[in-house]
């Protein structure tokens, strides 16, 4: 699966330039290097099948992110920007949850459990951008497919009697609790500060919506599907490639 991921990569990169051996001419294709980063809040929706769970409540978790784009111009709207994304999602949850009592078997011990999910991924998007008028503003909009690096839950409960609870850390690794590819739609709205002729400061909201359900059937969970929403804040070095080679 991680080869696979690695090929698409490559050959979206390269689409362009096939034909061209030597490496210079490849990078020398794009206009600009960008690199980004900033925080993201990111929401799930996870819900045990272990427990008698109800009244759940749903908790925001923020990550990180982090980008590094090529992008290269098609006119001067118009632009393919190819992203390598690193980033962190997740999500606390806390449920109602009753346990059997082992002194009476006819009642139950009542509380609360949470799950804490915590996620890495490393997405590759390639992105459409245009700039809207003689403005600084700019939308970009494509598909992006991510690859799962990291992934682990934390359970712990809270129950009227100490003596039912517990914590237990789960490796998604170890489990097949998550997919290893999550696929969704990235949307965003920027806005370019000048620097000088050849370098922008950019202030982007993106929001990655996952389309695709990310949790195995196997699993210990019901369906889930990522969404994030990241505030990023970044540089753009124009033609920095051809500079350096």
């Amino acid at each position: 699966m991680r080869t696979f991921f690695l090929t698409v990569i490559l050959i979206s990169l390269g689409f362009s330039c096939r034909g061209q051996s030597k490496l210079t001419k490849t990078l020398n294709w794009f206009n600009e290097v960008q690199l980004s980063i900033g925080p993201s809040s990111t929401s799930m929706n996870l819900a045990t099948n272990t427990q008698s769970v109800n009244d759940e409540t749903k908790r925001i978790k923020i990550g990180f992110v982090g980008s590094f784009g090529l992008l290269h111009c098609l006119n001067s709207k118009l632009s393919l920007n190819f992203k390598l994304i690193f980033e962190s999602k997740g999500i606390r949850t806390e449920n109602a949850a009753a346990t059997p009592n082992r002194n009476d078997p006819n009642s139950f011990v009542t509380g609360k459990i949470a799950f804490t999910t915590k996620l890495s991924y490393l997405s590759f998007a390639p992105l459409l951008r245009y700039q809207l008028g003689n403005t600084n503003i700019f939308v970009e909009g494509g598909p992006y497919l991510g690859y799962l690096l990291r992934g682990t839950y934390y359970e712990e409960t809270s129950f009227t009697d100490p003596a039912y609870n517990y914590h237990t850390t789960f490796n998604a690794q170890n489990d097949n609790t998550f997919k290893e590819l999550d696929f969704g739609a990235s949307a965003s709205l920027g806005y370019k500060i000048k620097i000088n002729e050849l370098n922008n400061v950019t202030i982007q909201v993106m929001d990655n919506i996952g389309l695709v359900d990310i949790i195995n059937k196997s699993g210990p969970h019901n369906a889930s599907k990522n969404t994030a929403i990241s505030f990023l804040i970044g540089i753009s070095l124009r033609e920095p490639l051809k500079t350096l080679i």
